[in-house]
């Protein structure tokens, strides 16, 4: 089972902290709804769905020019 994390607690501790949230839409380790559930958890959070099945997104996954693109743009922010 996956642990266990109060998005209650996370969205009251952010206090409106940017925060991006990136997930592959066929992650073989996090289901992708749990992606979905954390960043509608975090007011203001921007969710990016990816395409790709790794958690962890290596320079040769298809999507690894959209996950430095969206990264950029977010630090630029």
């Amino acid at each position: 089972m996956w642990p266990t994390f109060s998005l209650r607690r996370l969205s009251m501790s952010t206090r409106r902290q940017l925060t991006l949230v990136l997930h592959a839409r066929e992650d073989a380790r996090v289901p992708f709804e749990a992606g979905r559930r954390m960043a509608a958890g975090i007011p203001g959070a921007r969710f990016v769905a990816l395409q790709g099945r790794n958690h962890l997104f290596l320079e040769t996954e298809p999507a690894f020019g959209q996950f430095l693109e969206e990264t950029r743009t977010f630090l630029a922010g």
